[in-house]
């Protein structure tokens, strides 16, 4: 990624070195998780306490927050809280030990996606909640099609659906974003197979600039469809990897924390590459490098004589008492 928006820069004639090395970082940090130089479990309780910080913020800070009523903490806006909200609590609660902590780690980030009010983050949170729970009870191909007319369904709402009720006064924000939307077809179509570089996902409205309100589309206009094609390429096949992982092997949620980011993408300008994202990449990589090692050290043992053992017995990265779930 880092080196195809490079070459993105030169096709530009442009430097956008500051986009490029925070890129490089990211990159880097889903590098050093997944290949094990820090513990996955003591990311997860750093997830984990991030997202009480965070929600411990963002609930003090309400009544003075930049969106009246809603909950944006030390995440910018409120759809980005929800979206990190998200995505953290997935984590932590993979390797969360009991249920207990599972539960305390729900409700933290239930209560913080609520208050900020933020419709996708909400959606985000109901197709998430439907793939954990609904288990082996819905057959994985029909929880597939179900999240993928969901997120059809967050991107066609009516817009009658979109302020009525409990979202009614949306009006004004909701016509700039449509602006938004508008200015954004007219950056991404520049160039559109190599895009216009590395941090070009802006729009311009009557004089004021703005993030993009779709990270699809922001891929787009960075790096164009290459850029797009790579970056929706290694999410695929990495969830593809974790759902051919054996059932015994297989954590729903690391599964749901990819989910949850890629539904949030339709809405929100910066998902791909936020840190949380990364986050949940790094370790969704970790885990199918130590679910396959678990498999073939289980299989090196079947494969052994009668009533003998390797000689050396490949031991597991965690221990089981650590393992995702």
């Amino acid at each position: 990624i880092p080196v195809w928006l490079t070459a993105a820069a030169y096709l530009n004639g442009m430097d956008g070195t500051k986009r490029l090395a925070n890129v490089a970082m990211l990159a880097l940090l889903v590098l050093v998780i997944s290949s094990g130089r820090v513990c996955a479990v003591s990311v997860a309780r750093g997830a984990g306490l991030a997202l009480v910080a965070g929600a411990a913020w963002g609930f003090a800070t309400l009544t003075s927050s930049s969106y009246a009523g809603r909950l944006t903490g030390g995440w910018g806006d409120p759809n980005n809280a929800g979206m990190c909200a998200l995505v953290l609590a997935c984590i932590a609660a993979a390797y969360s030990r009991s249920l207990r902590g599972r539960v305390a780690i729900g409700l933290v980030a239930a209560a913080a996606i609520v208050a900020t009010f933020s419709r996708t983050s909400l959606f985000a949170l109901a197709v998430v909640l439907l793939w954990v729970f609904a288990g082996d009870r819905i057959k994985l191909w029909l929880r597939i099609v179900v999240v993928g007319v969901v997120v059809w369904y967050v991107t066609t709402l009516p817009e009658r659906d979109l302020t009525s009720g409990v979202f009614a006064g949306r009006e004004g924000s909701d016509a700039l974003r449509e602006r938004i939307n508008d200015a954004t077809k007219v950056v991404v179509n520049q160039h559109p197979l190599y895009g216009t570089g590395p941090g070009t996902a802006e729009a311009t409205v009557q004089g004021d600039t703005f993030y993009f309100h779709n990270s699809y589309e922001a891929l787009r206009a960075e790096g164009g469809w290459i850029l797009l094609t790579i970056v929706v390429l290694l999410y695929a096949l990495v969830f593809v990897a974790l759902l051919r992982l054996p059932q015994g092997h297989r954590s729903r949620w690391i599964e749901a924390s990819l989910i949850g980011a890629l539904v949030c993408a339709v809405n929100l300008g910066e998902v791909f590459f936020a840190p949380p994202v990364m986050i949940a990449l790094g370790i969704a990589l970790r885990h199918i490098a130590v679910s396959r090692r678990n498999i073939a050290a289980l299989a090196d043992e079947t494969q052994s004589p009668s009533g003998d053992l390797p000689a050396q017995r490949k031991q597991p990265l965690f221990a089981s008492s650590a393992a995702p779930r």
